[in-house]
């Protein structure tokens, strides 16, 4: 199910990535594909540390599978990977 999840979640990201026609991305598209990238590599490599980073400190995040999550914290710990 991980593994479903890790897919759709890459699928998004293939899909939302709009290339102009030229083939470059603006400013703007590559922040956000940095951002993306950084969350794929912290899911891959199971690092609850990286995989927070990006959340603020009063986030509430729900895994696929139903876990809730509370805060930047309990986030970090990786029990969503």
């Amino acid at each position: 199910m991980k593994n479903a999840s890790f897919l759709l979640f890459t699928t998004i990201l293939a899909i939302s990535t709009n290339l102009r026609a030229d083939g470059e991305q603006s400013t703007e598209e590559r922040q956000i594909t940095a951002v993306f990238d950084t969350l794929t590599h912290a899911w891959r490599s199971k690092d609850g540390q990286q995989w927070g980073e990006r959340f603020l400190d009063d986030a509430d995040f729900t895994v696929w599978f139903g876990l809730e999550l509370k805060g930047k914290e309990e986030i970090q710990s990786g029990r969503c990977l």
